[in-house]
C-alpha cells in the first residue's frame, strides 16, 4: 500500500488537481493500474481519490480497473483482505477510515472496493481499455523484452484521454517513444499523452465492437474471431459474455 508515498503526494497535490478541474460531476474520472497483482496499488489509489475529493468539498465518481494476467492475483486482489502486518505501511488513520478488521486481518471498506473492477487481463493480447484519465504501470515494463514494450507503450497511448496521465515505476522510461509522451515529473515518472496527427502501423486500432463494453464500465471482453462459429454476430457474442 502506498508504495513511494512521496510520489503519491505528486499525485494529490498535482495531477488530482488537474484531472478535477471544470469536470462535469457526472463524468467519472477513469483510472486503470494494469499489473495490479493483489490489490494494494488500485486500493491504495482509490483512498487517496476519496481522501482528495473529501478535502476538497467535492463529488465525482471514480471507476479504476485493476487488471493482472495471473487470475489467483486478481481473486485476492477482488477480496480485498489483506494481512495485519500491513499496518507498517498504514496508518492509523487510514486503517480506521478505510479498512474493517475480521479475524485477524483487514479488509478494505466497500465503498473502497466499490470504485475497482478487478479483470484478468493480457496487456500484449487483449482489446485494451479506453479513455483512461490516469494509467498506472509501475514496476511492469521493466520486466518485459524490448520488442513487447514497444508493443505495449502505444496501447497505453491509445487507452488514455487526451491530456491523460501515464504513471511509470521509478525505473522506467517511455524509452523512443517521445512522440506518445511528454515527461511531467522525471523524478516520479509521470508523463502526458500527446496527440497523434498520424497514426503508425504498429498503433492500437479499436473497433466499435470491439470496446462495446467499455459503455457499463466494465472490462474489455475479447472476442476472437476464430473460435466463433461462422455466422455468429460478434457484437451478440460479446453482449452473451457479458451476461454470463
Amino acid at each position: 500500500f502506498f508504495r513511494d508515498p512521496e510520489t503519491f503526494e505528486l499525485v494529490k497535490t498535482k495531477v488530482l488537481p488537474s484531472l478535477m478541474a471544470d469536470r462535469d460531476p457526472a463524468d467519472p474520472i477513469r483510472v486503470w493500474v494494469i499489473g495490479c497483482s493483489t490489490g494494494e496499488e488500485a486500493y491504495s489509489i482509490a483512498i487517496m481519490f476519496s481522501e482528495y475529493m473529501e478535502r476538497e468539498g467535492r463529488a465525482c465518481a471514480v471507476q479504476i480497473f485493476a487488471t493482472d494476467l495471473n487470475a489467483m492475483s486478481v481473486e485476492r486482489a477482488r477480496a480485498g483482505l489483506y494481512p495485519k502486518s500491513i499496518a507498517d505501511r498504514v496508518t492509523p488513520e487510514r486503517l480506521r477510515r478505510y479498512f474493517h478488521e475480521i479475524d485477524g486481518k483487514y479488509r478494505v471498506a466497500k465503498s473502497i472496493r466499490d470504485m475497482c473492477v478487478f479483470a484478468k487481463h493480457d496487456i500484449a493480447m487483449d482489446p485494451p481499455f479506453s479513455r483512461m484519465d490516469l494509467i498506472s504501470c509501475r514496476n511492469l515494463l521493466i520486466y518485459l523484452e524490448p520488442v513487447l514494450q514497444q508493443a505495449v507503450l502505444p496501447i497505453m497511448h491509445y487507452a488514455l484521454e487526451p491530456h491523460g496521465y501515464l504513471w511509470l515505476g521509478g525505473s522506467e522510461t517511455i524509452g523512443s517513444y517521445r512522440d506518445l509522451f511528454q515527461l511531467e515529473d522525471g523524478k516520479h515518472k509521470f508523463y502526458r499523452r500527446k496527440p497523434l496527427s498520424v497514426r503508425r502501423p504498429g498503433d492500437v486500432v479499436a473497433t466499435e465492437r470491439a470496446v462495446a463494453s467499455r459503455e457499463i464500465g466494465l472490462p474489455m471482453v475479447s472476442v476472437r474471431k476464430p473460435s466463433l462459429p461462422a455466422a455468429s454476430d460478434p457484437q451478440k457474442e460479446a453482449e452473451r459474455l457479458l451476461i454470463a
